[in-house]
């Protein structure tokens, strides 16, 4: 066993990134490069490769990440505009892979506003293989020094918990929330498979055969609209193993890993966004939904926002950990993520019946901001997830 637990890897890194917005500068422009290297760095670690190795690599790639972020002033940070609030980023085309975190001084941990892998089997396909590459790099799984041919396969069941349906996936099938019923919570374990294999000659010219394969398994709960999806996931299973076929044929590595905690690892907000300059410029709406954590029963949405004065506030009933949770006015505002303007209102306060004061985040979804959706964190309880139609 590495010298963390996977379920520690996201706190420490979280933690990492709070102290280098503290030291700012260089720090926090190469921000984006150094927590990509150190969560890196620990992935190598948990799979138990050679310290010293290690240290080298990780000495290699954050040399290579300050020299990138001082040649292209590095990073890939929001801004806000007209307004206190930041930190809110949204999908708007399938080719925007870019992560978007929000991360709160009262928080333990972050909730990712992106374009959301989870939901598109294209990117599950990239991330899995970017996985394995690692983990070759890493000399975790042998490659053929000559390679004479490859295949990579990647499969997913999904299946709902509810309906016990099963509907299997290949990586033709880009949108998963297209398989999602609507304006409901869903329950659905996501079963994933990704194999690679190749032939070649080894550094002795001898015919080798070494494969990859990685099983993941993901408890998922989310709520989808026409507009805008919130998924909660949570990583049960992970299993890695690496083969070699040659005349040795000997199992190199084999690697298991389960999780039984029941709590969402993260939760992520994508869909269709509109720019602030396209939102209703009066009157006043009231969004109606649903909200959902991990373990409760499904909870009830009602936000009202008021285009006269640029601000929305609302609250969220029937979920038993927290009680009603009043969502305290926010403003509206615009925010720039690279080329793409987004609207929505930042981290807002939001308290629990009970008094526990954490922040939400909600976005404006579809052609005339139909729909909103986010979420709202708070120390020490389970996060929820929200949707909202108008």
């Amino acid at each position: 066993m590495g010298i963390l637990a996977l379920r520690d890897l996201q706190h420490f890194v979280v933690n990492i990134e709070k102290k280098l917005d503290k030291l700012g500068g260089i720090f926090n422009n190469c921000k984006s490069f150094i927590l990509m290297t150190i969560s890196f760095f620990l992935f190598i670690q948990e799979l138990e490769v050679n310290m010293s190795k290690n240290i080298v690599l990780l000495a290699m790639a954050m040399a290579t990440a300050l020299s990138a972020c001082g040649s292209s002033g590095g990073g890939s940070a929001l801004s806000a505009t007209n307004t206190t609030s930041s930190n809110l980023g949204v999908k708007t085309n399938n080719n925007n892979s870019s992560k978007t975190e929000t991360t709160n001084e009262n928080t333990t941990n972050t909730t990712k506003v992106t374009f959301s892998p989870v939901l598109d089997v294209a990117a599950i396909k990239t991330s899995m293989k970017e996985a394995a590459d690692a983990a070759a790099k890493a000399e975790l799984y042998r490659v053929p020094k000559t390679i004479v041919s490859s295949a990579e396969s990647l499969t997913i069941d999904l299946i709902d918990t509810k309906n016990q349906t099963k509907t299997y996936l290949t990586d033709s099938n880009i949108e998963l929330k297209d398989y999602l019923p609507k304006n409901e919570v869903t329950d659905v374990t996501m079963k994933i498979k990704h194999t690679l294999t190749y032939n070649g000659y080894d550094k002795e010219d001898k015919e080798v055969q070494d494969s990859y394969r990685r099983d993941l398994t993901q408890t998922v709960r989310a709520y989808n609209q026409d507009y805008s999806t919130v998924i909660g996931y949570d990583t049960t299973n992970d299993d890695f193993a690496t083969f070699n076929s040659s005349k040795d044929a000997s199992v190199k590595k084999v690697n298991k890993t389960s999780y039984s905690d029941k709590l969402m690892d993260t939760y992520d907000v994508v869909g269709s966004s509109i720019k602030t300059a396209a939102l209703p410029t009066s009157g006043s709406y009231t969004y109606s939904g649903k909200a959902f954590t991990a373990t409760d029963k499904d909870g009830v949405l009602s936000y009202t926002v008021d285009f006269d004065k640029k601000s929305g506030k609302g609250s969220i009933t029937g979920i038993d950990t927290t009680g009603t949770i009043t969502l305290e006015e926010g403003k509206i505002g615009s925010y720039t993520h690279k080329t793409t303007t987004s609207s929505g209102i930042g981290e807002t306060q939001a308290t629990t019946a009970k008094g526990i004061v954490g922040t939400y985040t909600v976005g404006f979804f579809g052609p005339n901001a139909e729909e909103v959706a986010g979420t709202a964190n708070f120390k020490g309880l389970e996060h929820v997830g929200f949707g909202g139609k108008r």
